[in-house]
């Protein structure tokens, strides 16, 4: 290889890392969002969970009246 093809190869992949770099940037990105909507799916979960449960025994105290 001579200088100019070495250099050519040194910029494409200067170009390629850079283009890498972005879509990492972008990835970390979507994992943080992820991350914070997954978060909020859990609590909603959980107080779903609770009201299901709420829900049971107010059904259950119902049926003890009857």
């Amino acid at each position: 290889m001579d200088l100019e093809e070495l250099t050519q190869l040194v910029q494409w992949l200067e170009k390629e890392h850079r283009k890498d770099k972005a879509t990492i940037s972008s990835l970390q990105q979507n994992i943080v969002e992820y991350d914070t909507a997954l978060t909020l799916l859990q609590n909603q979960v959980k107080e779903l969970t609770n009201d299901q449960s709420a829900a049971k025994n107010v059904l259950g105290k119902l049926d003890l009246i009857e």
